[in-house]
C-alpha cells in the first residue's frame, strides 16, 4: 500500500464530510449486539477513531497507517482519551495488515490513493465477516473531478516548481502556524491522481465481488478539492 503520508498535525479537527462519516458509522452500528471490531483504514493521527469509539461503546477500533509520524501521534492521543483502551493502533500496509475478520471497515479519502485496486478491494471483502459493512468516502465521477484532474496532470508536466512555489507562499499566508514541512507534504495532494472513482461501474464490480451497494450520496464539495461520495457496501453472506 502507497500514497500520501501526511503529518499527523495536519489533521487536527472534524467538520464536514468527516463529521458526516462518523454519523453514518454510528447509525450503523449503535444497535448491533456484543462487541463491535471495527478497522480505520488511513487513520492519520487517531482523532477520528477515538472519535468513533466514545461514539460507540460497543466498538473495539483498529487505525492502521503507513506513516510512523501518524501512528505516534494517534498513540500519544489514545494515552490521553478515557476511551483509548479501546483503540488499537499499527503502522501497517493494509494489504499485509491481518487480525481476523472486523463487523465493518472504513476509510475516509483513503482507498482511492492505494494502487492495486482490484487486489485492495479482494481483501477488504475477505477482511470483512459475513453482513460487514464498508463505508469510504472516494472521488466520484464527475464533470468537475474530469476538469480538476486533467488540471493535475497538467501541473504534473508543466512549470510544477514555478506553481509548487506559488502555492507554498499562499498557504504561509493562509496558514500561519502550520510548519512549512507540513505545508509543503500537503501542497503535494494537488498532484495526486486516485487510482478509481466512483460510479456505476465500479459499484457493479464490487457488487460480482461479493459487496452489495446499501446507500451513496455526494459530500459538499470543497473548493479545490474533488468532489467526493459516501458509500456504504454490505458483505453478502457466503
Amino acid at each position: 500500500m502507497s500514497g500520501i503520508n501526511f503529518h499527523a498535525e495536519a489533521f487536527h479537527s472534524l467538520e464536514g464530510s468527516s463529521l458526516e462519516l462518523l454519523q453514518t458509522l454510528v447509525s450503523l452500528f449503535a444497535e448491533r449486539p456484543g462487541t463491535v471490531r471495527i478497522l480505520d483504514i488511513g487513520c492519520s493521527n487517531g482523532v477520528q477513531t477515538l472519535q468513533l469509539v466514545g461514539l460507540l461503546p460497543n466498538s473495539q477500533i483498529t487505525g492502521v497507517d503507513v506513516s510512523e509520524v501518524n501512528i505516534a501521534a494517534a498513540l500519544k492521543n489514545a494515552s490521553h482519551n478515557s476511551d483509548g483502551n479501546r483503540a488499537h493502533f499499527a503502522v501497517a500496509d493494509f494489504h499485509t495488515f491481518h487480525d481476523g475478520l472486523w463487523d465493518g471497515i472504513f476509510a475516509e479519502s483513503t482507498l482511492h490513493l492505494i494502487p492495486e485496486t482490484p487486489l485492495l478491494f479482494t481483501k477488504i471483502t475477505s477482511d470483512l465477516a459475513d453482513g460487514g459493512i464498508l463505508v469510504m468516502t472516494v472521488p466520484c465521477r464527475t464533470f468537475y473531478n474530469t476538469i480538476l484532474f486533467a488540471v493535475r496532470r497538467m501541473y504534473r508536466i508543466l512549470g510544477k516548481r514555478l506553481v509548487q512555489n506559488m502555492a507554498l507562499r499562499l498557504a504561509k499566508t493562509v496558514y500561519p502556524d502550520i510548519a512549512e514541512p507540513i505545508l509543503r507534504e500537503r501542497l503535494s495532494y494537488m498532484t495526486v491522481i486516485p487510482y478509481f472513482v466512483f460510479d456505476d461501474k465500479f459499484a457493479g464490480e464490487l457488487r460480482r465481488g461479493g459487496l452489495e451497494l446499501q446507500q451513496v450520496r455526494r459530500m459538499p464539495r470543497i473548493l479545490g478539492k474533488p468532489d467526493h461520495c459516501l458509500a456504504v457496501f454490505l458483505k453478502k453472506p457466503s
